[in-house]
């Protein structure tokens, strides 16, 4: 299942690599887990609500250091964050042997600070992000000796504009002023009966905002996971993360800014606990690494899945 962060849409006008910190926020450690399906095939609806807790102390530039001059101290921003998402399975396979399904999504800021400082970073507050959705294909899990070996999922989701955004006069908002598409495929690989290795990658594609004439470049992410399954596989625990590559330099009104690629390493622990079959708790915990033109900092969420 796929529901996507707040997006924190960053314009630092004035400083070095103005338009560095321009991608949206998408899904970086929402998912990880036994991601890719559902082993028990399970068509019909499901509900999924996430709650984020980030705390960042770092703003940092294209070599990894602080942004502007050396003597500055960073700002400190904290986010709280909800949002939830709506996703229906059908009871017919589509295409490919697969079966279609559609979600919907809208995630909610419900606080958004940053301490003042000489970067001149503001926040325009609580507020409603973009509305995402998508349609995918989901296959049945594969089974050998009697197990399940392999289980995945292909989707082809969208971003819009829909919730509160102050550009240009406030630089960190929950909605973007631009459309993305976000697809990706989610897998999940039991190379025991205990151990599951999962992944989800994404190729992200933003379009022009409307209201800055900025053209955030390409990127592609990963969220990962490695678990081990405790108490009959009803707990498993194990590392979980997430990484952020962008490929392309960004752009404002057709010029290319140098130097604005982004990048982040997320990792840590991280548990899902089978309530019943249909309810499912997941808990993850991430430090950032490997930063450049992002914030660097740690954060805290809980997802809760259930299926009528």
């Amino acid at each position: 299942m796929n529901i996507r962060s707040i997006s924190l849409y960053f314009i630092t006008i004035g400083l070095p690599n103005a338009y560095s910190y321009s991608l949206p926020a998408v899904n970086l450690g929402l998912t990880n887990f036994l991601d890719g399906g559902p082993i028990r095939s399970a068509p019909g609806w499901y509900w999924l609500q996430y709650g984020r807790y980030y705390h960042a102390t770092r703003f940092l530039n294209n070599l990894g250091k602080p942004l502007g001059s050396p003597l500055l101290q960073s700002p400190s921003f904290t986010l709280i964050s909800t949002g939830i998402q709506g996703t229906y399975q059908s009871h017919k396979k589509v295409l490919f042997g697969a079966y279609g399904g559609i979600d919907v999504s809208i995630p909610l800021v419900l606080q958004s600070k940053i301490s003042k400082s000489q970067l001149g970073l503001t926040s325009s507050g609580a507020g409603f992000g973009n509305i995402n959705t998508g349609l995918y294909l989901q296959w049945e899990p594969l089974f050998i000796h009697g197990r399940p070996f392999f289980v995945h999922r292909v989707e082809f989701a969208a971003s819009f504009p829909a919730g509160k955004n102050r550009e240009p006069f406030q630089t960190i908002n929950p909605s973007t002023s631009f459309k993305f598409i976000n697809p990706y495929w989610a897998a999940t690989l039991f190379a025991t009966p205990h151990v599951a290795l999962s992944w989800r990658l994404y190729y992200l594609w933003s379009s022009t905002s409307h209201k800055t004439g900025l053209k955030p470049g390409d990127a592609v992410h990963l969220n990962y996971a490695a678990a081990y399954g405790l108490l009959k596989n009803k707990l498993f625990i194990g590392l979980n993360g997430y990484f952020l590559q962008q490929l392309e330099n960004n752009k404002v009104k057709g010029q290319i800014m140098p130097n604005s690629c982004e990048r982040v390493l997320g990792i840590g622990p991280g548990a899902v606990y089978f309530v019943s079959q249909d309810n499912i708790l997941f808990a993850h915990l991430y430090w950032e690494k490997l930063v450049r033109n992002r914030p660097q900092g740690k954060s805290f969420v809980l997802d809760f899945v259930k299926h009528f």
